[in-house]
């Protein structure tokens, strides 16, 4: 074989292997930024799980006042409760003022299951409130999971490569704006069950609390022989005309006149 023969064929083995080698080198660039992409996908679901995860640990801390202010409210309703056992041992008036206005008193059952109504419906609503977080999410992963992973895989140099990567990126754009207007919209809509959640435990809690202090009012002013009806009004009740009404004399007309017996207490009601 001549020189020049031989240096052709040296040649060609050369250059093959160097092409060979080119082409595994550009695979190897190519391999490593698709998984570098596909680590990018996978960062950005992670970040919506973690704002949904937020967001609902929030929402349920919120309603937790709810839990605690009602634990406060039931205790306060066995404590004025012993504290009338106690009250109706001490004599037998006190047992029957106890006995007369305790049916005015909230029960611990009806109570709690009136308050807790009020944030179960508000922890309900949380499912819904994440219903296009979820979808939005999972419309996402599944273009990473089909569209992506299928069209990389038909791909056959960078450039093709590349474009698939671009239109990730611009879905991807796409779709992280819509989520991030959908997750304002659930905090918004999240902060308007919060509200009435608490306004309602609010009330609730509010009313039981009202019955407790204005019933054993009533309770200690019939032990003490001043008793009232419910309401604040006595059981016996005058009715006198606005025209009898003078600040100018010391002195008005006598109720108990032409009466024969005595009351604990009387309510002039002007009309």
């Amino acid at each position: 074989m001549g020189f020049t023969s031989l240096f052709s064929l040296l040649l060609v083995v050369v250059t093959g292997t160097l092409a060979e080698h080119a082409f595994d080198n550009t695979t190897t660039h190519l391999d490593a930024y698709i998984e570098a992409n596909r680590r990018h996908h996978n960062a950005i679901l992670q970040d919506y799980e973690n704002r949904m995860e937020i967001f609902e640990t929030n929402y349920n801390e919120s309603l937790k006042t709810i839990d605690i202010q009602l634990e406060f409210l039931v205790n306060a309703i066995r404590v004025n409760e012993e504290a009338l056992n106690t009250l109706e041992l001490l004599n037998e008036l006190n047992k029957e003022c106890v006995n007369k206005y305790k049916p005015s008193l909230p029960e611990e059952e009806v109570t709690k299951a009136l308050v807790q109504s009020c944030s179960y419906s508000a922890y309900k609503r949380l499912p819904s409130l994440e219903e296009d977080l979820m979808e939005t999410r999972m419309n996402l992963k599944d273009y990473y999971a089909r569209t992506f992973e299928t069209d990389v895989t038909l791909c056959d140099n960078e450039a093709c490569v590349t474009n698939v990567v671009s239109k990730a990126n611009s879905f991807t754009a796409t779709n992280q704006k819509t989520f991030a207007t959908q997750m304002d919209t659930a905090t918004c809509l999240g902060k308007g069950s919060l509200k009435t959640a608490l306004d309602c435990s609010f009330t609730a809690q509010s009313n039981a609390l009202s019955l407790l202090a204005s019933t054993k009012t009533l309770i200690d002013r019939c032990s003490q022989k001043a008793d009232c009806k419910p309401g604040g009004y006595c059981e016996h009740v005058e009715k006198i005309s606005s025209h009898m009404v003078n600040y100018t004399k010391p002195m008005v007309d006598n109720p108990f006149y032409g009466k024969n017996e005595t009351s604990s207490c009387l309510l002039w009601q002007i009309y």
